[in-house]
């Protein structure tokens, strides 16, 4: 009974409580990394604290640009060479502008926490997976309410690439496209071409492009 109200007692307060019962992956972590590079500089880590406010060890974070790629794709930020090549050519990316690129895995990117520092530029480039996933991370930037210009990157032939897509998903995946497009209309027109062809598509897909 001693060992069940020790167990009980810090359930529900916070993540001090609960990594004593080696459970503190229950509770959200307090603060935020995200990886930022300057074109294809070398990247560095940027810390956010419980605010949002950040720390960082790279000088062009004091100066930044006023255009952001953000990244959720491991391989993209890594081989961002060959990721910048593909956006160039095949997603209208302009290339002459300065431009930060800042990675988080998955949905991570859309932290609240990192509000202060995406606020800061003028123009968000969301390079996404061409899916439920991709949508729900682009959304959830968009629910942060900052007064900036978001543009979700994906190939202009994304409908050929698309028909090379064998596998086809669900309704229940429709279901949740279409109430994306219904909820964030600046989303919709991809959620059409979604729907459209009940396919999805990786950005992964870029990398190995002909």
């Amino acid at each position: 009974m001693s060992e069940l109200r020790r167990l009980t007692a810090g359930v529900d307060e916070d993540r001090v409580s609960g990594a004593r019962q080696n459970r503190s992956h229950d509770y959200k972590v307090d603060g935020s990394i995200l990886l930022i590079r300057k074109s294809v500089e070398y990247p560095a880590v940027i810390l956010f604290d419980t605010d949002g406010n950040y720390q960082h060890t790279c000088q062009h974070t004091h100066h930044p640009a006023k255009q952001a790629l953000l990244i959720e794709n491991r391989q993209l930020f890594i081989y961002i060479e060959r990721t910048l090549t593909f956006l160039y050519q095949h997603c209208n990316l302009p290339k002459d502008n300065e431009l930060d690129i800042i990675f988080g895995a998955g949905n991570e990117i859309s932290n609240s926490l990192h509000k202060k520092l995406l606020s800061k530029y003028d123009t968000l480039y969301m390079l996404f997976d061409f899916d439920l996933g991709g949508l729900t991370i682009a959304k959830n930037l968009y629910n942060l309410s900052m007064n900036n210009s978001k543009v979700f990157l994906y190939p202009s032939d994304i409908q050929k690439r698309l028909a090379g897509v064998v596998e086809k998903f669900g309704n229940e995946e429709l279901g949740k496209v279409i109430t994306i497009g219904q909820d964030c209309p600046p989303l919709k027109p991809i959620c059409e071409i979604i729907r459209n062809h009940m396919k999805f598509i990786e950005q992964e897909s870029y990398l190995y492009a002909d």
